[in-house]
């Protein structure tokens, strides 16, 4: 899972560009694993920048990779409705049912993300965990071997 986070994390970054922002050193806190310093790294950030939709994803993953799963949902459901279709958002919002443990939740989700995005890999790799998780092995392989196709 922990490659899973620092791949949705080195996505999000490269989707956004924004390797010499302001932001940088909470991408590096939450590249380091230290999700609590994110948090409030980014708490604070938002307090200036209330609107900054990367923040706000940050703030969300930060929030649930530091031990609040559910808060996270509840963050990236009210993203999604105020960005409806993002999907960057989206796969955070799937992702944080995983950090809560909630696979049977998260399988639907996944299985529509990737029906819409089939050669996105960090959403192929996310359905393979869900699917792995829920020990749905072959499943979870047949998505796996889709994932290495489209990033070896």
């Amino acid at each position: 899972m922990l490659k899973l986070n620092t791949l949705c994390l080195f996505l999000l970054l490269s989707f956004y560009g924004m390797a010499q922002s302001p932001l940088q050193p909470g991408f590096t806190l939450l590249e380091k694993g230290d999700f609590e310093q994110a948090e409030t790294f980014f708490e604070g950030y938002l307090t200036d920048n209330p609107k900054n939709k990367t923040a706000l994803i940050c703030y969300g993953r930060a929030v649930g990779l530091s031990g609040e799963p559910e808060k996270a949902t509840g963050m990236f459901s009210s993203l999604l409705e105020e960005y409806p279709g993002d999907f960057e958002i989206q796969i955070n919002y799937n992702e944080s049912f995983l950090w809560d443990k909630k696979f049977k939740e998260a399988e639907p989700l996944y299985a529509q993300l990737v029906k819409e995005y089939p050669e996105n890999f960090g959403a192929v790799l996310g359905y393979a965990n869900t699917l792995s998780n829920l020990k749905k092995y072959e499943k979870a392989l047949e998505w796996v071997e889709r994932a290495l196709i489209i990033q070896p």
